[in-house]
């Protein structure tokens, strides 16, 4: 069911997982387009289309060269976001809002402030949920969070070795 409603010249290029459909661009591996089915319309829409996981602008503005006393910090960012992913998780099973709002704010700051949009964007959205009670697409934006943070790690380490 996720193809209804969907066409485009790169359906060969789509993964599906349930309901959501990750149209990767064989060309460049930055592009993708975040896809959802949704079974009243019969159709898909659009969740979110970055061209990078990593908004290097930001990244670039803060690293200032990349010195080693930004990279110790950068590092520990790194070390710090599997936990909070985790208890970020944690909190969504317990169907704890009100906390799994706590941690998503934690998430969504630090990630932005170094450019991870892949997993700022996705976190910002359960953030809001959250802080309005519903924590029924939690699992959906936390997924797609952690494979933001996955894509921008490697590609920070593909251009600056770190």
């Amino acid at each position: 069911p996720a193809k209804t409603g969907h066409t485009g010249p790169d359906n060969d290029n789509r993964k599906f997982h349930s309901n959501r459909i990750f149209s990767h661009n064989p060309i460049h591996p930055c592009k993708s387009a975040h896809l959802d089915f949704d079974p009243d319309a019969g159709s898909c829409y659009l969740i979110s289309m970055n061209p990078c996981p990593i908004d290097w602008e930001q990244l670039n503005m803060i690293a200032d060269g990349f010195p080693p006393d930004f990279v110790e910090i950068y590092r520990e960012y790194l070390a710090g976001i599997p936990g909070l992913l985790n208890g970020l998780r944690q909190k969504i099973r317990e169907n704890d809002a009100a906390q799994a709002a706590r941690i998503a704010h934690q998430i969504k700051g630090s990630s932005a402030n170094f450019g991870f949009i892949g997993i700022s964007e996705p976190i910002a959205s359960l953030e809001r949920d959250a802080k309005g009670g519903s924590l029924a697409n939690a699992s959906i934006h936390l997924s797609n969070a952690e494979n933001g943070f996955s894509q921008a790690v490697a590609e920070v380490k593909a251009r600056q070795g770190i």
